[in-house]
């Protein structure tokens, strides 16, 4: 385990298996854009919404 492993940043670097550097700069950019960035999940858990009913409604209409 890597000095930097006992912080919640290492451990994330250590499960994801990249720089403990890129979680730091990660973290850092949501930081800076955290507004913009929850807008587009918000925007993307929307669209996967819209696309899941989308394909359900297809399937149904197909049963019918």
């Amino acid at each position: 385990m890597n000095a930097g492993a006992h912080t919640w940043k290492g451990r994330a670097a250590e499960y994801l298996q990249i720089p403990a550097g890129l979680v730091e700069a990660a973290v850092a950019y949501y930081g800076e854009y955290r507004d913009e960035i929850d807008r587009d999940i918000e925007l993307n858990e929307a669209e996967y919404e819209r696309g899941r009913a989308a394909a359900a409604a297809g399937e149904q209409a197909l049963r019918s």
